[in-house]
């Protein structure tokens, strides 16, 4: 049953503690579990979804018994308090310039907890951080053409995600004549134009695509730049070839026929039935394993957002073969590792929102 798989997947989680001693890596994983959680939990409210059973689209079964599964809300949201805290005091200016941009997205990112209500306080203190964050940026990028070291390009995509956020909610007039601003679209345009015809960038790795993909499907969620989400498809869909493997041959190996049926996820996403992946299933190789448990846990749970929540319709079948590697990841991570806290991260989203369809179906069903 998907609600005894996330009851497990949600123990793990919260058996490691949301202390100081945390990684980054650990913070923003973390982060984005008990986000999972509480958006899901938001759909039928803290005492839980609807009463009785009711079946997923791929069969599996979920009680809709609430808080008994996936804890009460409120612990939820007392975790990403805590989380939001240690960010908070990681982001101080005499902090490399380098964390500070990975991590102020981060507490961007809690700001869009569902059921939370606007703080200016704590606005004004994560805009003060991403603004001069920013501003260090910009004085420094003006002295070269473009990043080069890896730390650099790190440090730029999470500038740019600082950007994306900071000004989620300008005004269209102060957006374009915000040099930031400016200097976002120049990359997200530039990017569109270097991208190959096969979806690739020549002379970049697969992490490095997903950000620059990340950063564009920013641009075009949360400004409303939809000119290149032609290419931003067609990229992830590269990407996944890259990291998970190449063609449909990859995909039936990982789809699990237990998550998966002819039925699953073609009413609202799937643009072709399971069926089409399912054909010659074949077990893992013991190849494919070390492979698969090889990649950069980061790197896949990117990639699972990007198919996700990235531009158009969620992706559910590639999803599920990346879920597929998450789930042997995790089993080949140490507890509390970062690897471990990525592939939950995965595993606990991607089944919030194979319940969240349950709900929506039973609700729909029973006003019907």
């Amino acid at each position: 049953m998907l609600d005894a798989k996330l009851k497990k997947y949600i123990a793990e989680a919260n058996a490691v503690e949301t202390g100081r001693t945390l990684s980054d890596d650990a913070v923003e994983a973390l982060t984005e579990i008990h986000l999972s959680v509480a958006g899901m939990a938001a759909v039928g409210g803290e005492s839980g979804y609807v009463s009785g059973n009711a079946g997923s689209a791929n069969g599996e079964s979920v009680s809709c018994g609430g808080e008994a599964w996936y804890g009460s809300v409120a612990s939820h949201r007392a975790a990403i308090e805590r989380l939001f805290g240690i960010c908070l005091r990681r982001c101080r200016s005499n902090s490399s310039l380098e964390r500070r941009s990975r991590l102020v997205p981060v507490l961007y990112n809690i700001f869009h907890m569902p059921g939370a209500a606007f703080d200016v306080r704590r606005d004004m203190m994560v805009g003060l951080r991403a603004c001069r964050a920013i501003e260090e940026w910009l004085s420094k990028a003006g002295d070269v053409s473009r990043p080069s070291t890896e730390e650099e390009l790190r440090t730029e995509y999470g500038i740019l995600n600082c950007i994306l956020e900071s000004m989620r909610y300008a005004a269209d007039e102060d957006k374009f004549g915000n040099p930031a601003f400016q200097y976002m679209r120049s990359r997200v345009e530039t990017w569109a134009e270097e991208l190959n015809a096969d979806g690739s960038w020549g002379g970049i790795d697969a992490s490095e695509a997903l950000q620059r993909i990340d950063v564009m499907t920013g641009n075009s969620n949360v400004h409303g730049d939809t000119r290149f989400d032609a290419l931003i498809v067609k990229a992830r869909n590269r990407c996944f070839e890259r990291i998970i493997g190449c063609g449909t041959e990859t995909v039936s190996a990982m789809a699990s026929t237990s998550d998966m049926t002819d039925a699953a996820y073609t009413t609202n996403y799937a643009s072709t039935t399971c069926s089409a992946i399912k054909t010659s299933m074949a077990d893992m190789t013991v190849s494919n394993i070390v492979t698969a448990t090889t990649l950069n846990v980061h790197d896949v749970f990117m990639l699972y957002r990007t198919l996700m929540w990235g531009i158009g319709p969620a992706d559910w079948r590639r999803a599920e073969a990346v879920a597929k590697v998450a789930a042997m990841q995790l089993k080949a991570c140490h507890h509390g590792s970062n690897g471990h806290l990525w592939s939950l991260a995965v595993l606990i989203d991607l089944t919030c929102m194979k319940i969240n369809e349950a709900v929506k179906r039973r609700t729909l069903a029973q006003s019907a």
